[in-house]
């Protein structure tokens, strides 16, 4: 389940070191981190951007069922098929930014496709592909009716599609913009503002650090999670993040004994939450 929007902000040349640690935070074949299968965006991460109606910070909304492997594609690390990719926007981003903002909502590894690769890595060792991966069809589903929402919400919000995209998203997605509810999470992974379902370190700062990769991937995702479903339709705050974390520790609560009860006490209390490596538009 959807949970954790993941971010990072890196230059032309930094593309590989970003791909690596985005494949270390949600690899297709391991379960720590997060599931490869998400939706992803690329932004203007330039909180002094001009204010326009045609310059908001998001360029493009994707999905992949590898994240890693999508981003090096975009990027030229990998050769791909002429259009296949948003590589010449990217290189000519470059051509005039220092920098470029990449995002993704990520979910559970629970919720992993069985993509080629990962079927590649362990498949001598699966005898029934349909019984030990039955959640393959819900991770490619969820994914795509994500971002057929969110692209239909960015063209009823702003009149057009991202400016990298070329199409729309699935049907089925398109049906659930029409309450606005995606608006919010499109403000999240574009950085026009911050909560606390946006991880407080970068991509690769988390990466870099076992700790805070535990403390978001596993304690915060799981009252991410949590919160989003108790909140339901009415949308959750960061409150209820917070209310969902003691929980989670709480003697009694299914979770409890998976979770580290003074970890969850440092996460809520000794600053973590508050703090934030992001820069963040004033929209």
């Amino acid at each position: 389940m959807f949970g954790t929007v993941i971010w990072d902000v890196y230059g032309r040349d930094e593309a590989k070191d970003l791909r690596d640690a985005i494949e270390d935070l949600a690899s297709a074949t391991d379960s720590l981190g997060w599931s490869s299968s998400g939706v992803y965006a690329f932004y203007d991460p330039d909180p002094q951007r001009q204010q326009s109606p045609s310059s908001h910070a998001l360029r493009y909304l994707g999905l992949a069922t590898d994240l890693s492997s999508r981003f090096a594609q975009h990027n030229g690390i990998v050769d791909v098929k002429p259009g296949s990719s948003k590589f010449s926007n990217i290189e000519a981003w470059f051509d005039k930014h220092p920098l470029l903002g990449y995002s993704a909502f990520v979910q559970s590894p629970l919720h992993q496709a069985n993509i080629a690769r990962l079927k590649k890595e362990i498949g001598s060792t699966v005898v029934d592909w349909s019984i030990d991966f039955d959640h393959d069809i819900e991770a490619r589903r969820s994914i795509a009716m994500l971002e057929g929402q969110l692209i239909e919400t960015a063209v009823l919000d702003r009149g057009l599609l991202p400016p990298w995209n070329k199409i729309g998203g699935s049907m089925d997605g398109k049906s659930r913009a029409l309450d606005g509810s995606g608006s919010a999470l499109i403000g999240l992974m574009e950085g026009v503002y911050d909560n606390l379902f946006v991880a407080r370190r970068s991509i690769r700062e988390i990466s870099n650090d076992p700790t805070i990769y535990f403390d978001e991937s596993d304690t915060l995702h799981a009252a991410r999670m949590q919160a989003l479903v108790s909140a339901g339709t009415a949308g959750a705050s960061n409150s209820e993040i917070i209310s969902q974390l003691s929980e989670l520790a709480a003697p009694g609560h299914v979770w409890s004994h998976l979770i580290d009860s003074a970890r969850v006490a440092w996460i809520r209390d000794g600053g973590y939450l508050n703090s934030t490596t992001r820069v963040v538009h004033k929209s």
